[in-house]
């Protein structure tokens, strides 16, 4: 199976297409960014060599860069939304 990156921008049906993506890898590792890319990286190098080559999946809200190259160098995919609806989604969700 080929690595994958979803970069999940908010409001965009993204939880629901990592779902679907993780149900396709069926049970292999995968990697969520939180937002907290500083937490994020030392996550990453906090676990082991064999567990960073097993992760085909990588989800979740980051940058494009991560300063992760496994995560920063395979193919990247995301879910764009028409921007008027996006900023009345945004706005009706914080308010």
């Amino acid at each position: 199976m080929n690595k994958l990156r979803f970069l999940h921008i908010p409001k965009t049906a993204g939880s629901i297409f990592s779902s679907i993506l993780k149900k396709q890898c069926r049970g292999k590792p995968d990697f969520v960014f939180t937002g907290d890319n500083e937490q994020d990286i030392r996550d990453f190098w906090g676990t082991s060599l064999d567990e960073q080559k097993a992760i085909v999946l990588f989800t979740g809200h980051a940058s494009i860069l991560t300063g992760i190259p496994e995560a920063d160098d395979i193919t990247i995919i995301t879910l764009l939304r028409d921007p008027v609806s996006l900023v009345k989604s945004f706005c009706q969700h914080v308010s």
